[in-house]
């Protein structure tokens, strides 16, 4: 802007003409009239920021416009402008479109079209802007992770995935690979074969003295010979069982099993209490796994870790229709308060909505009542009554409140009018005034001082 502010004093002289103000104008849009819209301008430019409204990311334009109406686009390979000022204009290092975003090619006149260029149509779409291409070429991280998580399935005997490709089913039952369940058998097997053998090491781990899902920690699964190796090289490893549904009674019954049973060789062996059980059920409840209900609390607090609301009451729907709860409105009483919580925070987590002090939160009262109906529709489609099963009723409230804490607008609105400058509460103070008064009011030079500050955070709301 400096430049050509230099510029139309050079040309003024020469012309033998007064000198016309050269403004800088902030315009998001081109299609907009200016006529209708207040497009902000200045004559004096201390610092220009980018704002955080990611949706018109690739519209804004940094437009130079003389009072003769010419206008000068500041592009980022400008050879006027100043080196230093492209981190201010250009934060990212680009300007434009993005790549990602538009599509050139050429216009075909009604001949064939051209043939497809998947390569090419794959490089396009290859968009990385200018701060991921920094970091790729100074090869800074990109990312990290801190642990890994292995999956574990848990399948009961002959149920497990065997991929296949088309012609050769045959092949595919024949040679049925292990999974990792089946593989942490074998592993067991294995080495109480080679310890009669008198040919292990004091150096390895026992498998047969860890769960299923903490065989990861100490080994790790070669998918190529599906089996467990150990492990080289310690490192952070989570073991993490894929979750059951009360649903599969069996599956959810050895999936309880597996977190507690040590060294198991088979799939009989899980089912070997005192004697062999027919089914996982009846090996659990041998086992004293299902005899209260403090492994459905336990399984509740785990999906309440990793579950959103909505799945944690479909999985306590799950509970209530396919298992034999002993004290069911105690689990409720436990953990309504996380069956509840995207009604009651509308959606944000309880961290974030407690800052918001403008969010028009639900009482609890309302959000455990919307949450308990939502349950017992799921389970009405059991023929489960769930007040019946609680012993408790709630009243039937709207999800959406309407009504407006306008002391909580005003307070939030003190405080933002505390954080304004003198200029600034001077342009506030005059749009008050004018919304008070009866009939419209033009605002003019006594809203925008003449000199504007160089922060302008009331022009931008």
């Amino acid at each position: 802007m400096d430049e050509v502010a230099r510029e139309e004093e050079g040309r003024s002289r020469r012309e033998n003409r007064p000198r016309l103000p050269v403004k800088m104008v902030f315009e998001t849009r081109a299609s907009d009239d200016r006529r209708r819209y207040n497009v902000a301008t200045s004559n004096e430019i201390a610092v220009v920021y980018k704002g955080d409204d990611e949706h018109m990311e690739g519209e804004r334009r940094l437009v130079i416009m003389e009072r003769s109406g010419r206008l000068s686009f500041i592009k980022d390979y400008d050879p006027m402008c100043d080196p230093l000022t492209y981190p201010i204009l250009f934060p990212r290092g680009e300007m434009g479109h993005d790549r990602a975003r538009i599509r050139i090619h050429q216009n075909s006149n009604g001949r064939e079209p051209p043939t497809p260029d998947e390569i090419r149509a794959h490089l396009d779409a290859r968009y990385v802007y200018a701060p991921e291409a920094m970091y790729r070429i100074f090869e800074f991280p990109l990312q990290g992770r801190s642990d890994h998580v292995e999956r574990l399935p848990v399948h009961l005997e002959h149920q497990h995935t065997d991929p296949f490709f088309a012609g050769q089913e045959e092949d595919a039952i024949i040679t049925n690979e292990d999974t990792k369940l089946t593989a942490w058998f074998a592993l067991n097997r294995e080495f109480a074969q080679r310890e009669r053998q008198n040919s292990t090491s004091s150096a390895e781990t026992d498998p047969r003295q860890l769960c299923y899902h903490q065989v990861s920690e100490y080994y790790t699964w070669d998918d190529n010979v599906r089996k467990w190796k150990p492990r080289k090289q310690r490192s952070r490893i989570i073991g993490r069982m894929h979750f059951g549904n009360p649903k599969e009674t069996e599956r959810f019954a050895m999936r309880l099993i597996l977190l507690y049973r040590k060294g198991a060789a088979s799939f009989v062996d899980l089912r070997t209490v005192d004697r062999v059980y027919d089914t996982y059920v009846e090996a659990a409840k041998a086992a004293g796994y299902m005899n209260d209900d403090s492994f459905y609390e336990s399984s509740m607090r785990e999906a309440a870790g990793f579950r959103m609301p909505s799945e944690l009451r479909s999985f306590f729907a799950s509970l209530i229709c396919f298992c034999e709860l002993s004290n069911p409105r105690s689990l409720w009483e436990l953990y309504k308060t996380a069956l509840s919580e995207d009604f009651r925070n509308q959606g944000m987590r309880s961290e974030h909505a407690e800052s918001c002090i403008h969010l028009k939160c639900i009482k609890h009262e309302d959000a455990e009542s919307l949450a308990f109906h939502e349950i017992s529709a799921k389970t009405a489609l059991h023929s489960v009554v769930l007040s019946s099963v609680l012993q408790v009723e709630y009243a039937m409230v709207d999800s959406t409140p309407n009504d407006d804490d306008y002391l909580v607008h005003r307070q939030l609105g003190d405080e933002n009018y505390l954080k304004l400058n003198l200029q600034q509460k001077i342009a506030v103070d005059a749009v008050l005034s004018a919304t008070q008064d009866n009939g419209s009011k033009l605002l003019t030079d006594q809203v925008v001082p003449a000199k504007p500050s160089s922060t302008t955070p009331f022009i931008a709301c």
